[in-house]
């Protein structure tokens, strides 16, 4: 990290809203926000459960025992299965991955809350769409994880209030996909930790989330609402 960089983390919490845009861009090494609207940005709430999307009515055999049989999922219905080591929202699926030799294709689509959802205070427009540019990015290398063989481009969407994040890849075994659907969420919800920006008091989910990060990390929890490390 450059001297600047650093510079201007240490004094991210002394600045008024104005310069504390400037600052974001310059710790996230982005360019200029495109342009908002005010609606993107009126109402907080928080995201659903975690789950992982529907492709097909009823997926693979192999794939929904597969899914059954890990600690991590549990079913919502015959196609759909949630992953309860997240409290954000995830829906994961399979269909026959039309590919010789291959078990099956799956489904990721985790909701994360925006940080303007997720924290008390208005973090303005410029902050906002910063934060979004940049966690977009990091979530397009979200495949690296599990190292599959993605179908398609990561799909990132938000409405103001919530980022809806879909991934899909094939694996050879239905067992090594629900693995490698469960290294997903785990890198959406780490790369989410890692992009939280210090300044704001965070509300739940995320507030639990930042201070289980620092428990594991030895710091002590205290203040975590607070926010960490920006991406």
């Amino acid at each position: 990290m450059s001297v600047d960089r650093i510079v201007a983390y240490q004094n991210y919490n002394t600045v008024d809203e104005n310069r504390r845009s400037k600052l974001v861009r310059l710790v996230s090494g982005i360019g200029l926000p495109k342009p908002t609207t005010a609606s993107q940005h009126k109402h907080k709430s928080q995201p659903p459960r975690t789950r992982i999307g529907c492709m097909t009515d009823q997926p693979p055999q192999d794939a929904r025992k597969a899914f059954e049989r890990h600690d991590a999922f549990e079913a919502i219905d015959e196609a759909t299965f949630d992953v309860t080591t997240t409290p954000f929202a995830v829906e994961a699926t399979a269909a026959p991955a039309k590919q010789d030799g291959r078990d099956a294709q799956f489904v990721v689509t985790v909701s994360v809350p925006t940080i303007d959802a997720a924290t008390e205070e208005d973090v303005g427009d410029a902050v906002a769409d910063g934060w979004l540019d940049t966690l977009e990015r990091r979530l397009e290398d979200a495949y690296d994880a599990p190292d599959v063989d993605p179908v398609a481009k990561p799909a990132i969407e938000s409405d103001g209030e919530t980022v809806e994040a879909t991934f899909q890849f094939r694996e050879w075994t239905a067992r090594n996909g629900a693995d490698d659907a469960k290294a997903v969420v785990d890198y959406v919800e780490g790369t989410y930790v890692q992009g939280v920006i210090p300044g704001y008091t965070y509300t739940d989910p995320v507030r639990s989330l930042l201070a289980r990060a620092r428990a594991h990390g030895g710091d002590d929890a205290d203040g975590a609402a607070h926010g960490g490390t920006p991406l």
